[in-house]
């Protein structure tokens, strides 16, 4: 049975984060839920427009694998974010992990987006992006050492996310800085799983025709 993702993280790492994350920045906490509310759906959507290529999920599992991401800081939330050295090391993992998922050039629009749609300021919302991936990719990564998983693995564990993360409410501004129309426009570019990529080149290959009749009995 494919883990719900979404699910395992709203309902650990994102209660703890939410609180935390609301003191640390002076924000309020209900405007700093709605603003995670959409974040985390469209970084798994991200991850898993990654995996959608043989290259890319190879590319991700690097990522997620990476040594300066730590599947134990999902038990010290609080201690990360209480400021000094720890939340310096975090955010800075942070930001490294969104440049390599979106790109550099896409973190700036993702945040303005997230400000404008939950009503924070749009350093709050840049700050929150560079909190929030290093606990979600320590939670990717734990479920990779859990299941033994390879880069195939990995990318069909995200991809197998589509039917369930379909059903998130993500406003259309946030996929916008992206590059998409929408969140289901973001999924629907996005195979069912990793296999699949490869099928229709095979379903392309068409036998030889056989060579024309000599006409010689």
């Amino acid at each position: 049975m494919v883990s719900n993702i979404l699910e395992l993280f709203s309902g650990g790492p994102s209660q703890s984060m939410v609180g935390a994350v609301s003191k640390m920045l002076g924000e309020n906490e209900s405007s700093v839920q709605s603003a995670v509310g959409s974040l985390i759906p469209t970084m798994l959507g991200g991850m898993m427009q990654k995996a959608s290529t043989t290259q890319g999920a190879g590319d991700l599992f690097k990522l997620v694998t990476g040594a300066n991401v730590d599947p134990g800081m999902l038990s010290n939330v609080a201690g990360l974010l209480g400021g000094g050295a720890p939340t310096d090391k975090l955010l800075s993992t942070g930001a490294s992990l969104v440049s390599g998922l979106f790109g550099g050039d896409k973190a700036s629009g993702l945040a303005n987006a997230l400000s404008s749609v939950a009503g924070i300021k749009a350093g709050s919302a840049s700050t929150l992006i560079s909190v929030a991936m290093p606990f979600l990719f320590g939670m990717i990564k734990k479920l990779v050492s859990e299941r033994g998983l390879d880069a195939t693995g990995l990318a069909n564990l995200l991809l197998g996310q589509k039917a369930t993360l379909a059903k998130a409410n993500v406003d259309p501004r946030v996929t916008s800085a992206l590059g998409f129309s929408s969140f289901s426009n973001m999924l629907e570019r996005v195979p069912a799983s990793l296999a699949a990529v490869a099928a229709p080149a095979v379903a392309k290959v068409v036998p030889a025709a056989p060579p024309p009749s000599s006409g010689l009995l």
